[in-house]
């Protein structure tokens, strides 16, 4: 999987991990709460998805959502969100682990 590294755009990488891993698009789509039509759009970079989005991508594609988000776009993202992009991740997975241990 360390191939990803080299792609340089999300969708590229959104693509290159859910076909290494088997998964359809479909499945994807409505783990992470969108519709194939708009992962579709997201993997061929015709849109750019909220860091939620990506977020939710991430953990239906089972993975780190560093791993998608290529190195120079996190200076560009995280100078538009700042801390504030740190800290609506890590609430996001810090909810993520109550709701499953309440399950």
């Amino acid at each position: 999987m360390e191939d990803v590294y080299n792609l340089p755009t999300l969708g590229e990488r959104i693509r290159y991990i859910r076909k290494k891993k088997n998964y359809v698009q479909d499945g994807i789509a409505l783990k992470a709460g969108i519709t194939q039509k708009a992962l579709s759009k997201i993997e061929l970079n015709e849109t750019n998805p909220s860091i939620y989005r990506i977020y939710r991508i991430a953990e239906s594609l089972e993975v780190d959502v560093y791993m998608l988000i290529p190195k120079e776009r996190w200076n560009a993202t995280y100078t538009a969100y700042g801390i504030f992009g740190k800290l609506f991740i890590g609430l996001l997975k810090w909810a993520r682990r109550g709701k499953d241990q309440r399950r």
